[in-house]
């Protein structure tokens, strides 16, 4: 159903590369075992394909550097000829469904012991997503944006058995997007999105 490949090794005493991937093979069997239907027919055959590489640097037991980039995509166009739920205000295509999702990260993280009891993880991450599709005329949407999320973790083992740690979490997206959906009087557009968190806790290992 479908083939990737994975490469890992050494690029110095200190620094290691990872790199795989995969692509689906799904969407092809499946056309093929529908060729011999009229009942549905796939214009673009469902697949997928993700890809992720990673280096990774240490100084030591105290530092630990490392920057990983990944990305993917979803895809399904399928056509049902008999099929007119929809109206072509909405979308021309009242006899097919779509689906295009892909996105693409890179995070950068940070590791560092800032003592014999403290340590400290910092994640620096941007990246984009989109997505678009229609269902039968009854639904059209269309989203993309960036996306950028930083979040540090501080942890204190204040006894060998009561640990501390406080974090952050901020996530942030100017998100442009339009959704048309039958029988409203108006479409849904651009917005922007924001999460901010703190927590805390402690961990007791009697």
């Amino acid at each position: 159903l479908d083939g990737s490949f994975h490469v890992e090794g050494p690029l110095g005493k200190r620094t290691t590369l990872l790199v795989t991937g995969r692509r689906s093979f799904v969407g092809e069997v499946t056309k093929a075992a529908l060729e011999s239907s009229g009942d549905i027919r796939l214009q673009i055959a469902p697949y997928y394909w993700d890809v992720v590489g990673r280096v990774d640097h240490g100084t030591g037991t105290d530092h630990h550097l490392f920057l990983t980039a990944f990305a993917a995509q979803d895809r399904l166009e399928m056509i049902v000829p008999d099929e007119r739920a929809g109206s072509p205000e909405v979308n021309e295509a009242v006899d097919a469904i779509a689906m295009d999702l892909r996105f693409s990260r890179f995070i950068l993280g940070y590791d560092a012991r800032l003592g014999a009891k403290v340590r400290n993880e910092l994640r620096l991450a941007a990246g984009r997503t989109a997505e678009s599709g229609h269902f039968f005329g009854t639904i059209n949407f269309d989203g993309h944006g960036p996306l950028y999320n930083v979040r540090d973790e501080l942890s204190v083992l204040a006894r060998p058995w009561l640990t501390a740690t406080a974090g952050l979490d901020f996530l942030w997206t100017p998100y442009v997007y339009d959704v048309t959906v039958a029988g409203w009087p108006q479409s849904l557009q651009d917005q922007r999105f924001g999460d901010r968190g703190l927590y805390a806790s402690l961990d007791l290992r009697p």
